[in-house]
């Protein structure tokens, strides 16, 4: 049989849960795909849960190989594709049965390179709110596609196989914020890019995740940014997209800044303020769509005592913001789970 997607899963550490996400990718209504796990170097039993699966399905090709990271992970499951299409799992989390089956549709019928579809978080049935302002028109000119730029994550696409391979787009090794590169580079070269409106993808977060433990190597995300300017001169596209470019790009280091482990914030810090030239300050002076607390970050970073103190206290009621919606998601959760009993 020859598979019409290539579902690829890196696997570190996760026998908690792999089970769950196994279940949600072998139980697809699409029945023609090949399921990719790159076991990187797991010290739990995910491997043995892997082979366990592997043995029960055929589809399943399980690759063992010392811990590299994710992106090492990635990037040794593409060179196994043998689908028309890829799509990137992470091993928390879940599919709808009708993922693979939907997203295909849509991206065979308007051969696009890269298919947009929505998530949902883990337990909930709301679509997440940071596609409110995605319009749903395929994206083909550069103006077009800079509406998608926000939405990096590498698992909520379809990638046409054969577009990654002719490109060579591959995940940067050794280098967190991964995603962020691939991200862009894929759609710089993109000819065309579709969305699905539909949330078919459930996304966890979790204590311990490496989103909620972020360490020393988090300060990469200068070094990525770079990576991504570069790339965007490289091809034509910097003029275009400066805007949206420099304001993600300024909003992601505040937002890293504050998830960053305290004992690494001084570090991020010197390395942010290295990278700023007169472009990114002249943006942080003038750009009326950037957020006011971020505004305050850098006005703090150049000496504004006001400023630092007023983003501090807006960092203050931004966290017990979160804390609220969290907890009112913990009781929606719960309130569901007893109704379901």
């Amino acid at each position: 049989m020859q598979p019409k997607v290539s579902i690829i899963i890196p696997v570190y550490n996760v026998e908690r849960y792999l089970r769950q996400c196994l279940d949600s990718v072998v139980n697809q209504t699409l029945r023609e795909i090949q399921i990719i796990c790159v076991n990187d170097g797991s010290p739990d039993r995910s491997l043995a849960i892997l082979q366990e699966y592997a043995d029960r399905d055929p589809r399943i090709t399980v690759v063992d190989q010392p811990n590299a990271g994710v992106s090492a992970a990635r990037n040794t499951a593409l060179s196994c594709v043998q689908g028309e299409y890829v799509l990137f799992v992470d091993s928390d989390d879940t599919l709808d049965t009708e993922l693979c089956e939907t997203v295909i549709q849509e991206a065979v019928s308007t051969e696009a390179d890269i298919t947009f579809f929505y998530f949902k978080r883990f337990g909930s049935n709301q679509t997440s709110s940071i596609f409110r302002f995605l319009t749903l028109e395929d994206k083909i000119t550069p103006e077009q596609k800079i509406s998608v730029a926000r939405y990096g994550f590498s698992c909520l696409k379809f990638y046409r196989a054969g577009f990654l391979s002719e490109h060579e787009i591959r995940f940067p090794v050794g280098l967190r914020y991964e995603d962020i590169f691939f991200h862009w580079k894929s759609l710089v070269l993109a000819n065309k890019v579709s969305i699905v409106p539909k949330s078919l993808y459930n996304y966890r977060e979790r204590p311990g995740s490496m989103l909620s433990s972020r360490g020393a190597d988090y300060c990469d995300i200068v070094v990525i940014f770079d990576l991504v300017k570069q790339f965007l001169i490289q091809y034509g596209f910097y003029e275009i997209w400066q805007d949206e470019f420099l304001r993600f790009k300024l909003t992601m280091y505040e937002d890293c800044y504050q998830g960053i482990q305290r004992r690494f914030k001084p570090e991020l810090l010197t390395r942010i303020k290295a990278s700023l030239g007169e472009e990114e300050q002249r943006y942080c002076r003038t750009a009326s769509r950037l957020r006011s607390k971020v505004r305050d970050f850098y006005a703090g970073l150049k000496g504004g005592r006001i400023a630092w103190i007023r983003y501090q206290l807006r960092s203050i009621a931004y966290k017990i913001e979160r804390w609220i919606i969290k907890s009112i998601r913990n009781c929606v959760r719960q309130d569901t789970s007893g109704m379901m009993i």
